[in-house]
């Protein structure tokens, strides 16, 4: 999969689908493969550090190197020699460099896009919370009856997180402040103690006066309010979700 800025959009949602549950399909081939092949990691992802090295961030430098690594272990077996991880390197240097003015560029951006991406698990499968916002603000994509569990499940995660979605003149996805699941999903990351602010700098984002919550009671806490338009499209449902209908 080429490594390309997609912007979460739904086409780029069903190609990483397609291939995950090609994966699947695999039945744990390509895990055993891995396994096998664990120890060229580490020389693996050397070899592409030095091929990125031109990056200005360290983060970013091993970000790539890991994906690069691990991907041409996966492809090709041998840990590749310099040459050919600068080669490598040399196809995705725009990427490289795109995604590393995206960080410099909106660091607010990047808080939030973690946040989205955190995995969730339920009885319906496990989704990133980005699907379960999707669908709390758009509807769920996908046949009526399977749609209504999850809207139902997404009522429940925005509960769970501390979120919820505001429609009217002023849309967008509320946010409260220091909730303590959101916190868990920021412990032992550099938005730890700083969630909030960094959220904050997110252009149109706004701080919300104390309000009600779905989780409180009578209790108002402040928020933050991020504009409609960050609220991701819900992932389509794959076609075998439908195929689950008895178990319901």
């Amino acid at each position: 999969m080429p490594m390309l800025a997609h912007q979460q959009d739904l086409q780029t949602d069903r190609f990483i689908r397609g291939e995950l549950n090609w994966l699947r399909s695999q039945r744990g081939r390509l895990c055993r493969v891995m396994i096998e092949r664990t120890a060229l990691l580490p020389l693996s992802i050397h070899q592409f550090i030095d091929a990125f090295a031109h990056l200005p961030h360290q983060r970013q430098r091993q970000n790539f190197a890991t994906l690069m690594g691990a991907a041409w272990v996966a492809l090709y077996g041998p840990v590749p020699t310099p040459e050919q991880a600068t080669e490598r390197a040399l196809k995705f240097e725009m990427t490289a460099e795109a995604h590393g003015e995206a960080f410099q560029r909106d660091p607010g951006q990047e808080c939030l896009e973690f946040l989205l991406a955190h995995p969730v698990r339920t009885m319906l499968g496990e989704y990133p919370l980005r699907h379960w916002i999707g669908v709390a603000y758009h509807g769920a994509p996908c046949e009526e009856r399977i749609g209504a569990l999850h809207v139902a499940e997404a009522s429940k995660q925005m509960e769970v997180f501390g979120l919820k979605v505001r429609e009217g003149a002023e849309d967008g996805l509320c946010v409260r402040n220091n909730h303590p699941a959101i916190n868990a999903v920021f412990a032992r990351t550099k938005w730890a103690t700083g969630w909030v602010m960094a959220l904050r700098q997110i252009e149109g984002a706004k701080a919300l006066d104390p309000t009600k919550w779905p989780d409180t009671g009578r209790k108002n806490y402040r928020g933050t309010l991020l504009p409609a338009e960050l609220i991701p499209e819900p992932i389509e449902v794959p076609e075998a979700e439908y195929l689950k209908e008895k178990r319901f």
